[in-house]
């Protein structure tokens, strides 16, 4: 891995002020993560993930603490960081090839160029075949495949994705899982994913950061170590799953059975 690509996350606070009271989300998160990791977010509802990631995507300023990419503190959004959110939030009037075309950045390139990226993306997300299509003949899968082709196609060394398959269902969640996998395999990228679903995070990623309640600061990081085809029966697969579920629940041992 280079270490160029180094994201930084130093001291990070963040409080929010509401109306005269003020609300600490976040408080002491420090982590460092390398070019080419896939790591998952998970943690308590309300806990700041959310708020943590639109932070690395520059929407948000940590109240204290700096977050940096190539030792360059984040202040704004940028090319360098991408953003999927769970909707899928395509234009419904354009087409899919259109939808993705929309996010490339240097409008320099010539119309053969552009119409050459763009089909490379379709081509890396599945979707050949479906270019002409609006949004609304898509399913909600597809329609999440766009969007993640569009977060790409300007090449960001991190994509962030805040729960992109939780509107999905269990079926095409799973498919949409391998996907991503084939995906951030073949596209080499940093990515970063806030999911609830523990098993999603297992099966995905190359360590899991685990949040406490609020004010959600990291608790504890594992790591993922799963040789070849991820398989979510396997030994070692039920063992990070049991992990997980002690550190977010605290749940006895005859509870975690229920779970597994």
């Amino acid at each position: 891995m280079e270490n160029g690509n180094t994201l930084k996350i130093e001291n990070v606070e963040k409080i929010f002020q509401i109306n005269d009271e003020f609300l600490q989300a976040l408080e002491n998160i420090n982590a460092e993560i390398k070019d080419g990791e896939f790591i998952s977010i998970v943690g308590p509802s309300g806990c700041g993930k959310s708020t943590l990631i639109r932070m690395i995507a520059g929407l948000e300023s940590p109240s204290k603490g700096e977050i940096k990419l190539n030792e360059k503190t984040i202040t704004k959004p940028s090319l360098d960081i991408g953003m999927i959110f769970q909707e899928s939030r395509l234009f419904p009037w354009l087409t899919i090839e259109k939808n993705i075309e929309f996010g490339i950045s240097d409008k320099s390139k010539t119309k053969n160029e552009r119409k050459k990226l763009v089909e490379e993306m379709i081509s890396l997300v599945g979707l050949t075949g479906f270019s002409k299509a609006l949004p609304k003949q898509l399913s909600g899968g597809m329609q999440q495949r766009a969007s993640i082709a569009r977060g790409l196609i300007n090449k960001p060394k991190i994509l962030l994705l805040d729960e992109p398959f939780g509107a999905l269902d269990a079926f095409t969640r799973m498919n949409m899982q391998q996907e991503l996998l084939k995906i951030w395999k073949k596209e080499k990228s940093t990515m970063l994913l806030v999911t609830h679903d523990v098993d999603e995070a297992i099966f995905l990623s190359t360590r899991i950061f685990i949040m406490t309640e609020r004010p959600g600061t990291i608790k504890d990081i594992i790591d993922v170590q799963l040789e070849g085809k991820r398989d979510r029966s396997s030994q070692k697969f039920v063992e990070i799953r049991s992990r997980i579920l002690r550190a977010l629940f605290k749940i006895d041992s005859e509870a975690i059975e229920y779970y597994l």
